[in-house]
């Protein structure tokens, strides 16, 4: 039986963000930028047989995962068609949500890259690089230097006031068209290390837990544990652009988070994200 969907709906639910697919694999793994995305991609590598291939790719710049996910992996002519055949034929799509308080928080430290100071002298492009100016022109109204800072609540602030159309997906909900779909199955990313076995077991799988904490592993910089008084004042401030080797970004939860000043807006930003979330059980 098959799924009764628009060739519209389908092509939007595919192409906002692109999922994993493997013919070998009886899922198909949706995702999201700043949600894990890294992590659950090796772990989906991982099963394809494909990790080594996507870890040694170093033909450009950025993490070379994804640069083979995209230049590799998914650049077979028929991967979309292959993709959509398996959606309308009810392949089960699973998809690890990231608690949305902690992940808005994770999106805006994205835009504080201590390397844009020498990406912008060296006169090259990066998207991020290209995003944070769009804010600090928000919230300055002039061009000022890079390193002008940009607070949590200015942040968010030029969230509400652009909207998400066309937005760097890093700071867009995790929420996508393809959630519409009934075949959908809802897991929070912060139990990733215990459902993982459990989606091998269920599927099929090869048992990967001799290798499942190098998929675990952050490129993102640490955060350390802090007072809620000190991170609130912190988030007020803005993070600076190339703090000294002293300074400690704050872990932000959604326990930190909620009844702050902050909340409102996160609450209206990503309204979908955290109903979801919420829901699974």
């Amino acid at each position: 039986m098959a799924l009764a969907i628009s060739e519209e709906f389908l092509y939007d639910a595919i192409n906002y963000r692109l999922p994993h697919y493997h013919e070998a694999i009886p899922f198909i793994l949706a995702w999201s930028h700043k949600s894990g995305c890294t992590s659950t991609l090796q772990w989906f590598f991982w099963h394809t047989g494909d990790l080594q291939n996507a870890l040694n790719y170093e033909n450009r710049t950025g993490l070379v995962v994804h640069n083979y996910e995209r230049f590799v992996f998914k650049a077979d002519i028929n991967y979309r068609y292959d993709l959509g055949q398996a959606i309308l034929a009810e392949r089960p799509i699973i998809n690890f949500l990231r608690c949305p308080y902690e992940r808005v928080w994770s999106s805006y430290l994205h835009i504080h890259n201590r390397h844009f100071v020498t990406i912008e002298q060296n006169n090259q492009y990066n998207k991020s690089l290209e995003f944070r100016k769009e804010v600090q022109a928000f919230v300055y109204g002039e061009d000022v230097s890079v390193e002008y800072p940009i607070s949590f609540t200015q942040y968010l602030e030029y969230l509400d006031e652009r909207g998400f159309e066309d937005i760097d997906r890093h700071h867009s909900p995790q929420y996508t068209p393809l959630f519409d779909l009934p075949t959908v199955r809802h897991y929070r990313l912060e139990d990733f290390d215990l459902l993982a076995p459990r989606l091998e077991q269920e599927f099929g799988l090869k048992d990967s837990a001799d290798d499942r904490q190098h998929f675990l592993k952050t490129h993102h910089v640490p955060k350390k544990p802090m007072g809620r008084r000190v991170a609130m004042r912190l988030m007020a401030l803005g993070v600076p652009l190339n703090p000294s080797e002293r300074f400690q970004i704050p872990k932000v939860n959604r326990k930190m988070l909620e009844g702050s000043r902050f909340e409102p807006l996160i609450q209206k930003l990503f309204v979908k994200d955290i109903e979801l979330y919420d829901a699974i059980s």
